[in-house]
């Protein structure tokens, strides 16, 4: 009896506080907020709610279907009409006056502004031997080696000695997936 008491509390407690079925709760979106989907823009846009969303990519998907960006909430609520280009990028949040090693040392860019690609790896290297000779090897970005700079004959006629100098890869980055962003417009 005590435990059908139990059972019974409990279902009565369920039903004052509802049943919840995730698959059946919305999300909650805002203009301005932004989603990776690995639908594609197609796909994303055929779900329900979807058409109030954009991939980032400068507008290309939306100047192809048509969608005039200018009477988009985005646009007539808060004026932005050009949407950022994020195909290929990395997402790097704002400082928000953060002014530290992890900061992002170009701080005064805008809100989906790009920032080209850096490397803090060698691309130049400058030698000097015996005073005399010195220049610059510049190092190719194909992953090719670099031209052969030689220091002259070695002591009593031996071996030449040289150095050349290579990248790995064409890029620097941390390892990663791709996957579609999308920006809520209306």
């Amino acid at each position: 009896m005590k435990t059908f008491s139990i059972l019974i509390a409990i279902l009565f407690a369920l039903m004052a506080f509802g049943f919840t079925d995730s698959s059946s709760t919305t999300e909650t979106f805002r203009v301005g907020d932004v989603q990776h989907s690995i639908l594609s823009p197609d796909q994303f846009r055929s779900l329900p709610e979807g058409e109030n969303w954009l991939p980032l990519d400068g507008g290309v998907y939306a100047s192809l279907k048509g969608i005039n960006l200018n009477k988009t909430t985005l646009a007539t609520k808060f004026g932005i009409n050009k949407l950022p280009d994020a195909r290929g990028m990395f997402i790097r949040s704002m400082n928000l006056g953060r002014d530290d090693i992890y900061s992002d040392p170009e701080s005064s860019r805008s809100v989906g502004e790009p920032q080209k690609g850096q490397s803090n790896n060698i691309n130049n290297f400058r030698y000097t031997w015996q005073s005399a000779k010195h220049g610059t090897i510049t190092i190719p970005n194909n992953g090719e080696w670099s031209g052969h700079i030689s220091t002259g004959k070695g002591q009593n006629g031996g071996r030449k000695d040289g150095i050349q100098i290579q990248k790995k890869g064409t890029e620097t980055r941390p390892n990663n997936i791709s996957l579609f962003t999308y920006i809520k417009v209306n």
